[in-house]
């Protein structure tokens, strides 16, 4: 091969006097592709001449590198960069069990949830099942239909069946085996019959002579129609379920109703009109209320001066406040006088505690009444906490009828009196307790300056020594 040496030179003499380069022209072979092995420095770019390079001008091969007017040197080796902890690549590596959104198609079913939820990866790609629903807690968690006894609130007929018993899976889902549709015309399980489907029962199988058995709305044997030759005398005799006044001691309830007012048809047979079923969805005549039917009442509805909250329906289709939103805020009180008692047991002892509810107590200097608003006196263990220790005997206190404010220096404050029977002779603690929810939540009040302000002490408490 000839040597460019010389060329060389000639180049960096001229690039020296500012003078323009002259082009070199490479050795090429016959397919008019560079097989210079040499490199020229510029002006501090390095131009490798020791690949292949395409005879078009400014195009260059993996191996080599030519531009217009420049180019960098590239090495045919290659170098390993050390990335230190794989975990954030999104890639499950040995050692992870996850990696960002990559779970391994792992789920919260198939780490033993089976309510679902959501399954993540934590920043050291370890699977998290925080966000996975615990079925079994007895809490109806995110995803659930219900847990164990706790059904949400919900009945067969709020899962649009007419009447039944809802109950719960296993795995936290709705369990409406047992709730059913009456009046379909189909006996289903919970029904003794539906429409014209008697289950093959009769007024004869029944106890009776004669006459025509139907099936009520309830779903339920109607036998009002139903014949006993021996009716009428007053006495249940031969197939008689009752007669006229005499029903046997059987109530409403004992037939399986919710309650109402069990009679006597014409035809000796129970009459169970005036019977309610709780839990139809539909308000019987005793009932409060029955599912999501409240009777048009709501917290504040209710006339007991709740200020809001969800009002609900219990079990037995009354209405049940304990959603509603507390009437009052007891800010204050405190066991007011005496601070001890020592009597003889059996001694009535009367004690007065004080309180502050805002909108209420300040609204004249004399006691303000409230329905949901109760003071009560009560005695425990000596150095014991009232709010834990149910050793705790309580008496219902009432406003003090000579109580004026005014008088006492305290024009905002109310003021509650009861009488406390002493006890058996022992030593025991004393204190007052105010509710402003009916009785829902309580405030703890002993005899410091501060009242509950400044929290509950046994030490500060009544001393009560019964002789």
């Amino acid at each position: 091969m000839r040597s460019n040496i010389p060329c060389l030179a000639l180049l960096l003499s001229a690039a020296a006097c500012g003078d323009p380069i002259p082009s070199v022209p490479a050795e090429t072979d016959a397919t008019g592709s560079s097989t210079g092995n040499d490199s020229i420095v510029i002006d501090g770019t390095s131009t490798s001449t020791g690949g292949s390079t395409d005879a078009t001008e400014g195009t260059a091969d993996s191996t080599g590198t030519s531009s217009s007017g420049s180019s960098t040197a590239t090495e045919t080796g290659s170098s390993t960069t050390d990335t230190g902890d794989s975990c954030g690549n999104d890639m499950i590596d040995a050692g992870e069990e996850c990696d960002g959104a990559e779970l391994a198609d792992e789920t919260c079913v198939s780490q033993g949830y089976p309510a679902g939820g959501t399954l993540a990866c934590s920043a050291s790609c370890q699977l998290d099942a925080t966000g996975c629903h615990e079925c079994g807690n007895d809490v109806v968690d995110p995803g659930e239909d219900c847990d164990g006894k706790e059904l949400g609130g919900q009945t067969c007929v709020a899962q649009g069946f007419d009447a039944g018993i809802l109950g719960c899976n296993e795995d936290c889902t709705f369990d409406t085996s047992v709730c059913y549709e009456c009046g379909n015309g189909a006996l289903e399980p919970g029904e003794i019959c539906d429409g014209v489907d008697l289950a093959g029962e009769t007024c004869v199988t029944q106890g009776f002579d004669d006459g025509v058995l139907a099936c009520s709305a309830a779903c339920m044997l109607d036998a009002s129609g139903c014949i006993s030759l021996s009716c009428g005398n007053g006495v249940i005799d031969g197939a008689d379920q009752c007669d006229g006044a005499d029903l046997g001691g059987e109530t409403c309830v004992s037939l399986g109703f919710a309650g109402g007012t069990l009679a006597c048809a014409a035809g000796c047979a129970f009459d169970t009109s005036g019977c309610t079923t709780c839990g139809d969805g539909v308000l019987d005549p005793g009932e409060s209320c029955d599912g999501a039917d409240l009777g048009g009442l709501d917290c504040v509805g209710l006339g007991v001066g709740y200020t809001g909250g969800a009002l609900a329906c219990d079990a037995s289709c009354q209405l049940d406040p304990v959603g509603c939103t507390p009437t009052y805020t007891i800010g204050f009180c405190r066991l007011q006088f005496p601070l001890t008692i020592d009597e003889l047991a059996g001694t009535n002892v009367t004690v007065y505690g004080r309180f502050y509810a805002a909108g209420l107590t300040d609204m004249s200097t004399g006691n303000d009444l409230a329905a949901a608003v109760g003071g009560w006196v009560g005695y425990g263990p000596d150095g014991s906490d009232p709010a834990v220790d149910p050793g705790w005997v309580w008496t219902p206190a009432v406003p003090n009828p000579g109580w004026d404010g005014n008088v006492f220096g305290e024009p905002n404050n109310d003021e509650y009196q009861a009488d406390l029977v002493v006890p058996a002779p022992g030593v025991y603690d004393y204190a007052y307790r105010f509710s402003g929810n009916s009785g829902g939540s309580f405030v703890y009040c002993d005899g410091d300056p501060g009242g509950n302000t400044t929290g509950y002490a046994p030490a500060d408490a009544g001393q009560m020594t019964s002789l």
